[in-house]
């Protein structure tokens, strides 16, 4: 666990340097819930597969309250979508499958009524050079004998139904059925256009030869969806966004046992951690999927001559925690590296780094660890750099804003008690927003206008400045 823990701790890198000598939320009392799963019920959305691989800015399927019938229609859409680890954009298509599933992918559901045409109600917006489908194939032990791809193009903005005749059907008595709806086309890569979108309802089968109506798909109406959440600190991550959808359990909380203010970060290695082999960290960095490892951190210029900060730590078996700082220039490649152990503490107890710079950082990561033992649980709190050329002012920053609701959808208010600028950034560093307040302590942004994702909200005050993530979901 620890060896894994080393190669997450030395594989890190930097994405965007900004005047900063803080780490944002330090005494964990910014929490906030993080949608970690989002489900259509009896059928599986490329939300769902995102969420699983831990890409949790990406949300591309997702109900619309603007259906043909009922309270509910399904909305995919195709999102450029930038990938931290590899460094350039990707293209991910929005799709809906109706489905169970194997060890080999997706396969067909049961069905065994006679049918011979499809029948579903569509609005789209598809890009031009861009096309999106409606697949539905009919299988009989094991044997695909009926495929019809029918391609979805052009511009349809009111509901608008289509019956689509099933190549080979008529006659035949199916033992699975496989259903499928994507915003782009899956099987030529390259084509998809980011912006087209499909939104579908009310979907059904019907037998024209015949005079029996053929059973009704399950949730055909798209009206039930399940929504999972769990609450997390403030510009902190934890593997928990990655576990909870599988193992309904978390292994980092909200505490109230704090050193100071109301609350702390509890870290527990769990039966969870331990089997899925992912160490039980907390840390300022964000998980890359395309990497396999934590990356990023805060941007960090300052050189400090020591941190610090409160624990208490709970041991099993003798166990050992740990606190990982790592400061690097990510021009030169000069990693300043840290770690202190922490031992068994009833009550609240200091630990402390001294500091030393052979030349100036640009970013910082730190990661709290909880030990390998099942049940071991380390508190921390009130994480400090003090000394060197870190100022009051610029230390206290990061504590004297907060931004809400987070997730946001429209309108996200940063509350603030002074700001000379205020900034956001994309994950590829791109800035998106800027204001610089003239008065008042609030600031109202419409992420209505901003695409789904991850977002770097800068508030910066006297030179010095404060990062939090706010994610938008729409």
């Amino acid at each position: 666990m620890k060896k894994t823990l080393l190669s997450l701790f030395t594989g890190m890198f930097c994405t965007l340097a900004i005047s900063q000598a803080s780490v944002g939320n330090n005494s964990f009392e910014n929490w906030y819930t993080l949608n970690v799963k989002d489900s259509l019920d009896y059928w599986y959305i490329s939300t769902q597969q995102y969420q699983s691989s831990g890409i949790l800015d990406v949300n591309n399927t997702y109900a619309i309250s603007n259906a043909h019938s009922g309270s509910y229609a399904v909305h995919m859409e195709t999102v450029l979508w930038y990938d931290q680890g590899a460094g350039q954009n990707d293209t991910l298509f929005g799709y809906a499958v109706k489905e169970a599933a194997n060890q080999y992918g997706f396969i067909g559901f049961p069905y065994t009524d006679t049918v011979d045409i499809f029948t579903c109600w569509y609005k789209c917006g598809i890009v031009a050079g861009d096309m999106g489908v409606i697949i539905v194939e009919l299988s009989k032990n094991g044997t695909t004998y009926s495929t019809t791809n029918y391609p979805v193009v052009g511009s349809q903005s009111s509901w608008t139904q289509l019956n689509i005749p099933l190549s080979g059907g008529a006659g035949e008595e199916p033992d699975s059925v496989f259903v499928g709806f994507a915003s782009s086309d899956p099987f030529n890569p390259g084509v998809a256009k980011p912006g087209s979108w499909l939104e579908i309802d009310d979907v059904s089968f019907g037998f024209l030869a015949g005079s029996v109506t053929p059973a009704a798909i399950p949730n055909n109406s798209f009206e039930n969806w399940t929504y999972e959440t769990i609450e997390q600190p403030s510009a902190w991550f934890s593997f928990d966004q990655l576990l909870y959808p599988m193992t309904q359990s978390l292994y980092v909380t909200k505490s109230t046992t704090a050193s100071a203010g109301t609350y702390s970060a509890q870290i527990e290695t769990t039966f969870e951690t331990i089997m899925s082999g992912i160490p039980a960290i907390l840390t300022n960095g964000f998980f890359s999927p395309a990497l396999d490892s934590v990356i990023g951190g805060t941007p960090f210029i300052a050189q400090p001559a020591q941190i610090s900060g409160m624990y208490q730590f709970a041991p099993s078996f003798a166990d050992t925690g740990y606190v990982y700082v790592d400061f690097w220039n990510s021009t030169s490649g000069i990693h300043s590296m840290y770690a202190d152990t922490l031992l068994d503490a009833a009550v609240w107890t200091p630990w402390s780094i001294d500091l030393t710079f052979t030349e100036a950082p640009d970013s910082v990561i730190i990661y709290f660890f909880s030990g390998d033992n099942l049940g071991s649980t380390l508190l921390v709190d009130d994480i400090q750099f003090t000394g060197g050329d870190v100022s009051v002012t610029e230390s206290a920053i990061a504590s004297t804003w907060t931004i809400f609701p987070n997730p946001a959808s429209g309108i996200a208010t940063i509350q603030f008690e002074a700001a000379d600028q205020i900034r956001i950034f994309d994950l590829s560093g791109k800035l998106v927003y800027s204001v610089s307040p003239a008065t008042g302590t609030t600031e109202e942004i419409n992420t209505a206008l901003f695409e789904n994702g991850t977002y770097l909200v800068q508030v910066i005050k006297s030179g010095y400045a404060s990062v939090q993530k706010l994610n938008v979901q729409h």
